[in-house]
């Protein structure tokens, strides 16, 4: 049996927590034993992997350059024994990495999920060092492997593209769960809906769908914005709702862990994104079988076709955005087609099952390169 230890910076809600988790859980229990390290206290996903009898340790990270996280890791990793470890994250792949190298294991992999536009000169030093000595590097994007490569100096060699994918079953739900969902949230019947999922951060975007919605509102009164998540942005947001009155139109709906439910009464999914690296919520959207809208940014275009499982207008271009809502809200024909197409297309390069055994086939492939 080859032990693997995740290290992760927090077990709290996140789209790159959530993957790794949806890996951790599905993995070959048979040939491979998972290990969660987190460097915080417990979190939403706490209960979920020792409900599967996952073995969760936590290594605190009581400020930000506690080093002695390095040396609490390494001994951990020698008292478990494990042969693969694998980091996810800034300061998990730091940490985790150094901890690593420390208790001479075997195989180090490192996971990316960010463009690390925002990153910091330091950081990018220390990634590029520490690449060297990494035997794979997992991205979630063609485009995200250009930039790591162009921008931070990663070598090519060492990174894999390996895309996230979604669990098809839970994302196709009948008539009866969109009625119930409608009458639940007090969406009248005969009302378009156009909605998004994701983290209110300045990344995402959201005031670019909301000035758009200002624009189709005039328009087309019968419609509803839903916009899904929660975070820093949101008074700044409800602010802008206020000033363009649209506090009937543009609805928050908070952070929910119902999130195929509510994607089920869509009409048109939106992602407003400034940039993105390999956006979970486009998947989702498509495996439900919606259209999709979205900003042509980061690796957005290697899941939607343009024009033919969605819409893709240049970023940050709020004209361009409103007047897709507005073509896949009127033309019912063009709309199904293109959810349709979507989720065919997620179906045969996005599925959960892909992802699992793309990423179990490296483990065994480093394996077998190391004499395991």
């Amino acid at each position: 049996m080859i032990k693997v230890m995740f290290v992760l910076p927090s077990l709290q809600f996140g789209g790159a927590e959530k993957k790794i988790i949806d890996f951790i859980l599905r993995i070959n229990k048979s040939e491979f034993y998972p290990i969660v390290c987190s460097l915080s206290d417990d979190g939403a996903f706490y209960n979920l992997l020792r409900n599967s009898g996952i073995k969760v340790y936590f290594i605190k990270r009581y400020f930000k350059y506690d080093f002695t996280v390095i040396f609490r890791l390494m001994l951990l990793m020698l008292k478990e024994g494990v042969q693969i470890v694998q980091t996810t994250l800034i300061v998990a792949n730091i940490f985790g990495r150094l901890a690593a190298l420390l208790a001479k294991r075997p195989i180090i992999i490192a996971t990316e999920h960010s463009m690390g536009i925002w990153r910091v000169n330091k950081y990018t030093i220390v990634n590029r060092l520490l690449s060297y000595f990494t035997h794979r590097i997992i991205v979630v994007s063609k485009r995200q492997k250009r930039f790591l490569h162009d921008v931070e100096g990663i070598p090519n060699s060492k990174m894999i593209v390996i895309y996230n994918g979604v669990d098809m079953k839970k994302f196709h739900l009948n008539y009866y769960h969109k009625t119930i969902m409608r009458k639940k949230l007090g969406l009248k019947q005969n009302y378009k809906i156009v909605g998004t999922v994701g983290t209110l951060r300045p990344v995402k975007g959201h005031d670019h769908l909301i000035k758009a919605a200002a624009a189709i509102v005039r328009k087309y009164p019968n419609i509803y914005f839903l916009i899904i998540g929660d975070g820093p942005c949101r008074k700044r947001l409800e602010t802008i709702v206020a000033e363009l009155g649209l506090q009937e139109t543009v609805i928050f709906l908070g952070n929910r862990n119902e999130i195929p439910e509510l994607i089920s009464v869509f009409d048109v999914f939106v992602l407003s994104s400034n940039e993105e690296t390999f956006p979970n919520a486009i998947l989702e959207a498509m495996a439900a079988e919606k259209p999709v809208v979205a900003m042509n940014v980061g690796g957005v275009s290697e899941i939607v076709v343009d024009g033919q499982t969605g819409i893709l207008v240049p970023k940050g271009n709020v004209s361009k955005l409103s007047d897709a809502i507005i073509k896949l809200i009127t033309n019912q024909d063009i709309a199904r087609k293109m959810a349709r197409d979507g989720r065919n297309r997620v179906e045969k390069y996005f599925s959960m099952e892909r992802m699992v055994n793309e990423r179990e086939n490296l483990f065994r492939t480093l394996l077998k390169d190391r004499g395991w």
